[in-house]
């Protein structure tokens, strides 16, 4: 995906609330810095830098995030008193017919 050297690549996305995982990995496992370069990562969710790093020999895993973001309004205590748009009357059928 990344695969030009010497190229700095910048994504942004626009995400909910929620839990996430980040994971990187290097098919050589010697990382993007220091023997080879000066490569880093910066990951931001919300404004705060929740993964970074560079040099690294396994996969690095981060989770951030939570489900636990603003709960939703509280239902209403009675009934609303909206009207129903259709009919809820059953309206006859032709019975099902069957050839031999």
């Amino acid at each position: 995906l990344y695969t030009t050297a010497g190229t700095s690549y910048s994504n942004v996305y626009c995400v909910a609330d929620a839990a996430y995982t980040f994971t990187i990995i290097d098919s050589y496992g010697d990382g993007m810095c220091c023997k080879h370069g000066q490569g880093s990562y910066s990951v931001q969710y919300g404004g705060v830098v929740v993964a970074s790093g560079g040099e690294f020999m396994d996969p690095e895993i981060t989770a951030f995030g939570s489900c636990g973001g603003e709960p939703t309004a509280s239902p209403t205590i009675s009934p609303t008193t909206a009207s129903p748009t259709r009919s809820l009357t059953p309206e006859p059928m032709d019975p099902p017919t069957f050839e031999p």
